[in-house]
């Protein structure tokens, strides 16, 4: 069964969560940046998944770059328009987003690959992100 948006975002903000597939993390981000703007969103859900890897004993999967860029990529199909009644009817008015692939239109593989970029935010290095 799926979660609600208050289910979700309280389950990911205690660290909750059992699992994080793909769909709910659009979710989350969408819930975070529709909450609280983009840069405190995205410390909100760097934070959450930091704190999730760690629990998992993952702490060397988490990757800046890749949790940012997300970010950027939901805010812009959050901004081409278009009302959802919650984050499920979002994902499902944009479904570009469960493309796991996305960010290749963004980064090249070694751009995302880089110590660096795990780190660190680090710009797209192909196609910038949209305002």
């Amino acid at each position: 069964m799926t979660m609600t948006d208050d289910e979700l975002l309280d389950e990911f903000e205690r660290g909750a969560l059992k699992s994080f597939p793909h769909r709910e993390h659009v979710r989350v981000a969408y819930l975070l940046l529709q909450r609280d703007g983009f840069d405190e969103g995205s410390r909100n859900m760097s934070e959450g998944i930091l704190t999730m890897a760690i629990a998992a004993g993952f702490e060397n999967k988490f990757h800046v770059t890749r949790t940012i860029a997300w970010l950027h990529v939901v805010q812009a199909a959050m901004l081409s328009g278009g009302d959802a009644a919650d984050s499920q009817d979002f994902v499902d008015q944009h479904p570009d987003l469960l493309d796991r692939d996305r960010l290749s239109q963004h980064y090249s593989p070694e751009a995302l690959k880089s110590l660096a970029a795990r780190r660190a935010f680090v710009e797209p290095d192909r196609e910038p992100f949209q305002p």
